[in-house]
């Protein structure tokens, strides 16, 4: 059973021009965007990739949560604790 997700709208998503003025001289900045997540971080080095791969690792977890447990998608409540779900899914 796969799980029905809400549309977003284009205009939910928009240009975050305050990042460029958050720029800070020394430091390396990297964009992430996979589907809804959108990072711009701040660090000494590149991180980008790194960070995707956690994004992914991540994103993917939920996902497949998700896909089981259609209702952790919706959910305006707190649900009871699994304690069978993915520790990034029990934290949250």
């Amino acid at each position: 059973m796969k799980a029905k997700h809400r549309q977003k709208r284009p205009e939910s998503y928009r240009v975050r021009s305050y990042r460029e003025r958050a720029e800070v001289c020394g430091l390396v900045s990297s964009h992430v965007k996979i589907k809804e997540t959108d990072l711009h971080i701040q660090a000494d080095r590149d991180v980008g990739r790194r960070v995707e791969e956690i994004v992914l690792q991540c994103r993917m977890q939920l996902e497949d949560y998700i896909i089981r447990y259609p209702v952790f998608y919706s959910s305006l409540v707190p649900l009871p604790k699994d304690f069978t779900a993915p520790p990034l899914v029990q934290n949250m």
